[in-house]
């Protein structure tokens, strides 16, 4: 799964932001980018709050 920065993200009220959604922004991106559509997703997620962990997305791509 993705790393723990990702799925460890919390929104203000400490909620993680998990695998689940992980996978459903992975599931709904268009397959192109993907990582910049789960940075997106994850800052979204936070709502201003401080980041509490790292957050590292390794995406490669292949032509």
């Amino acid at each position: 799964m993705a790393g723990s920065g990702v799925t460890e993200a919390e929104n203000s009220t400490k909620e993680l932001f998990g695998d689940e959604r992980v996978m459903n922004v992975l599931l709904t991106s268009n397959n192109i980018l993907m990582g910049d559509k789960l940075a997106e997703a994850v800052r979204i997620w936070r709502n201003g709050a401080e980041q509490n962990d790292d957050t590292t997305i390794v995406e490669i791509l292949r032509s």
